[in-house]
């Protein structure tokens, strides 16, 4: 289908079938490869540079993921994919324009469509738990890098001092003692 593709100033819009007839030849290629061939398909209609918007990457994806998919099903046949899948083949795609290297100036196209920066403010992943929630077995493994970096020295001190800082004087002195009398130079605590 020799069909007519609609441009706007930033906007391109072409039916599956258009995009589907322009990477026939790579669809079981990668996927950059694709983008290239589907870019200068659109170049070639429109008699001017185009590149796709980065927004549309992953759009773009997902279509050359079905149009495979369902090239696939239909055993690599041409008559048989259009047959099988024209009205799908109908709807339209609208592909966004970003600048090429001579139009690189500050330009609102390619930066965003909806003017939001593109990473999100929020925290990824899990969220950290406090260090006193966590059972025995995540207190080991989130300490282990303290083993690893400090002495035993260095970390009897610190506990002692943070145990001070709290307001245990005694647990600090029974951290004290403990760590730094031999064992049988010291004094038996019972309680």
């Amino acid at each position: 289908m020799e069909g007519e593709i609609e441009t706007n100033s930033s906007c391109v819009s072409c039916t599956r079938q258009e995009i589907f007839d322009a990477i026939r030849m790579q669809l079981l290629s990668e996927y950059g490869k694709k983008v290239k061939e589907l870019e200068n398909y659109i170049s070639l209609k429109t008699k001017r540079p185009f590149q796709c918007h980065a927004d549309d990457k992953m759009a773009l994806k997902n279509l050359f993921h079905t149009l495979k998919t369902k090239w696939i099903e239909c055993n690599r046949t041409v008559s048989r994919f259009y047959n099988k899948n024209s009205e799908w083949l109908k709807g339209t795609i609208q592909l966004y324009c970003c600048p090429g290297p001579e139009e690189l100036k500050v330009s609102e196209a390619c930066t965003s469509k909806d003017d939001k920066p593109s990473t999100s403010s929020k925290p990824r992943g899990r969220p950290i738990t406090d260090f006193e929630m966590l059972s025995d077995r995540s207190k080991r493994r989130r300490s282990n890098q303290l083993l690893k970096t400090h002495s035993t020295a260095e970390l009897a001190f610190a506990t002692s001092m943070s145990l001070r800082s709290s307001g245990a004087a005694d647990a600090a002195s029974i951290v004290k003692d403990v760590t730094t009398l031999s064992i049988r130079g010291s004094p038996r605590i019972a309680k």
